[in-house]
């Protein structure tokens, strides 16, 4: 280019560089607009009862509008979030998402719950003769001589918080369904995909023995819970350990 080519480009630029500064903002703004409603926090409470429920909630008192599939709106939700924590809408569409096999997106402020499902944020490898299920919020595993074996749920995604008291507050709440008694104290500290997990372990009922570990892994909290028979539990045990050492969060 000659240089009086570059200089009527540089003039043309130089007139047109303030349409282009706005035009560059009308583009950012919704994006912006998004972010700022995704980062918004609301109460944990919200994801309780039914999706209907959920959706007729957050117009009526946030104004926020939930698109979604009508058979959808009686899916019974998990309530996975702590009363104490209040998730941003981006985490709450997440939980929404694992229960109703379903994955949320947002453009210019229109948020959407819709197919494909939500791929599971982990791998596991499988002991030999076992079976497993994604039921969306959890994968359910079980080996061939036993109903059940091993869970692993997922409790939702946290930000701005204390991991650690999350990770106590969650591991109470389902002790406390077998021991009413349980404390952190009787708790202790293994390792799982190298994150420290609140190990617990009870026999609540005679012919029952009951294994939980509850940790956090990139900002997201997961709980395993394993569960048999007495006379099955050492080899279960075993194979269940096996499991836990190819836990690998994405």
């Amino acid at each position: 280019m000659s240089f009086s080519n570059r200089q009527g480009a540089c003039k043309l630029l130089g007139k047109s560089g303030p349409m282009l500064i706005v035009l560059l903002l009308l583009l950012l703004l919704p994006a912006r607009a998004d972010e700022d409603l995704l980062d918004r926090r609301l109460p944990a409470t919200l994801e309780s009862g039914t999706l209907g429920g959920v959706k007729q909630r957050l117009q009526r008192y946030h104004e926020i509008l939930l698109e979604a599939p009508a058979e959808l709106d009686a899916v019974e939700l998990s309530d996975v979030f702590p009363r104490s924590y209040h998730p941003t809408l981006r985490e709450l569409l997440e939980a929404l998402g694992r229960d109703t096999f379903t994955s949320w997106s947002s453009t210019g402020g229109k948020l959407v719950l819709s197919e494909p499902a939500q791929p599971l944020p982990f791998t596991l490898t499988l002991a030999e003769g076992w079976t497993s299920e994604d039921r969306g919020r959890s994968l359910f595993t079980r080996p061939e001589y036993a109903p059940v074996g091993m869970d692993v749920y997922l409790l939702g995604t946290y930000s701005d918080v204390d991991e650690n008291e999350i990770r106590a507050e969650q591991a109470l709440k389902m002790a406390h369904d077998l021991r009413p008694e349980a404390t952190v104290a009787d708790m202790r500290t293994v390792t799982v995909d190298g994150a420290e997990a609140l190990y617990y372990e009870t026999h609540p009922i005679p012919n029952r023995f009951w294994r939980q570990w509850v940790f956090f892994k990139n900002h997201r909290c997961y709980l395993i819970i394993s569960s048999c028979e007495p006379k099955i539990a050492v080899r279960l045990g075993r194979e269940v350990d096996q499991m836990l050492a190819s836990f690998s969060a994405r």
